[in-house]
This record gives structure tokens, C-alpha cells and sequence, in this order.
């Protein structure tokens, strides 16, 4: 005899709202190897993600990627490469816009630089 046993609900994966359907205006701002990409219909990508990625969103640490270079940043070859270029420069932005690094190391649990 089978036992059954109620299923756990289904969750369905809902967007941030601070992170809306992207359009045709929103451009990618992905800079490979020295050319600006500029493609249509970009996502935001939060530049620290997992743990921090309520951070990266309060903060506005979030640059528009187009689903290629999404790929490329997330997946690609040189993912690691383009992961912390990425986030060295949103530090950079957040120490001269926000704080300092101690308070940068404070909020995301350490420097890049």
C-alpha cells in the first residue's frame, strides 16, 4: 500500500519589484573586451548575487544585461574574469557614492578590491 502525503504547494518564481519586464528601451551596459554591447530588451543582473542579493538591490548595485551577455557573465568561459571585473567596479562605485570600504565590507561581507 502506497502512502500518500499531502505535496508541498508549488512556488512560483515571482519577479522582484524593483526588477521590472524589461523593453525595447533598455539597453545592455555589458562593455566586452573594449565595445559596448547596446542590445535591446536587457534584464537586470544583480553584480552580487546569492546572500547579497537584497543588497545589491537596496543599493542599486545592478547593471542591464541582454540574455547573451547574461549568458557570458554568468556561464560563459570567462565568467570568472568578467564576475570580478564587475564587482570591483560597482565596489568602486559604492565607495564614492555611499561610504567607505569598511562600510562597503560591512553591508557585503567583503572587498573585491
Amino acid at each position: 500500500m502506497i502512502a500518500s502525503y499531502p505535496k508541498p504547494p508549488k512556488t512560483k518564481h515571482s519577479r522582484h519589484k524593483s526588477n521590472p519586464k524589461p523593453t525595447y528601451e533598455d539597453y545592455c551596459e555589458f562593455d566586452l573586451d573594449g565595445n559596448l554591447c547596446g542590445e535591446g530588451y536587457a534584464s537586470l543582473h544583480e553584480v552580487y548575487a546569492g546572500k547579497n542579493r537584497n543588497n545589491s538591490i537596496h543599493w542599486n548595485m545592478q547593471i542591464r544585461l541582454c540574455p547573451v551577455c547574461h549568458f557570458e557573465v554568468q556561464h560563459g568561459l570567462r565568467s570568472g574574469e568578467y564576475n570580478d571585473v564587475l564587482k570591483q567596479e560597482y565596489q568602486r562605485i559604492f565607495e564614492s557614492e555611499y561610504g567607505s570600504r569598511d562600510d562597503f565590507r560591512r553591508i557585503f561581507g567583503k572587498s573585491y578590491l
